[in-house]
């Protein structure tokens, strides 16, 4: 019973059977979408039968990231149009069942994706920190804490279709064509657009509102919980600046 208390102090409403089923579902959802997307590229991508197992592997979890993102990102802007509950009106407390759908979506996802990554051929200790990061964030989030800002940063997401599409385009065939140099454009454009110039400044927003709160008397969770927000705030960002440097660098290489 203690475990459990200490527990719900960090997790609160993401303990309730509601939120659990949620995250169940969603994971159960992305393994049966791997399934559909092995059997419908075995029949409708001729190309598919050429990859070799680690490209099959590829393939599908692109499909996999593709459908997370599209998902997350309409359920969000739609959540930010047409908010519910009280997260407008709260910042850091407000509560809105909606957000707490998408975060279990969210959370559900990363998780499955964790372990695709874990039990590739080539493991990359930056994707496995970045999912288990995304992870802990969107089922913390559950608490209520944060909804305002979760629903708004899994629009980060909006680049990964577009990231996705050049994966699968160069696995097609199409390395060094006009069709794969617009598509990595608009990926680059997107990318510095959700994650750089719309998601860093909302990100300062949180970490304000959350150190603003945490200082105050008004704080009701636990340091735990707001320091590993404060962390993973810094981390995934500097995460999406590297990641951004290591595009920029590629491209200055390209052009050379």
């Amino acid at each position: 019973m203690e475990l459990l208390s200490g527990a719900e102090e960090w997790l609160g409403m993401a303990m309730e059977i509601k939120q659990m089923n949620r995250v169940a579902a969603s994971i159960g959802f992305f393994w049966i979408t791997m399934g559909a997307a092995s059997y419908g590229s075995e029949t409708l991508v001729v190309r598919y039968s050429k990859f070799t197992p680690r490209e099959k592997t590829n393939w599908v979890n692109l499909i996999i990231s593709f459908v997370h993102a599209v998902i997350v990102c309409s359920l969000s802007m739609y959540v930010v149009v047409s908010p519910d509950g009280t997260m407008e009106e709260d910042r850091v407390y407000g509560s809105s069942d909606m957000a707490n759908l998408i975060c279990a979506i969210a959370a559900g996802y990363f998780f499955f994706d964790m372990g695709a990554c874990l039990t590739g051929e080539k493991v990359d200790p930056l994707m496995v920190f970045h999912h288990l990061a995304s992870f802990l964030c969107y089922t913390f989030v559950q608490y209520q804490f944060l909804a305002y800002y979760a629903v708004r940063l899994l629009l980060y997401e909006l680049s990964t279709p577009l990231l996705d599409i050049r994966e699968m385009m160069l696995l097609l065939g199409y390395r060094n064509t006009p069709q794969l140099a617009k598509v990595e454009k608009a990926f680059g454009i997107v990318f510095l657009a959700a994650r750089i110039l719309y998601g860093i400044p909302l990100s300062i927003g949180a970490l304000y509102d959350v150190m603003n709160v945490w200082w105050s008397s008004n704080s009701v969770h636990s340091d735990f919980i707001v320091v590993y927000f404060i962390v993973a705030n810094v981390g995934l960002n500097t995460l999406n600046i590297m990641w951004l440097t290591k595009m920029i660098r590629k491209k200055q290489t390209k052009t050379e």
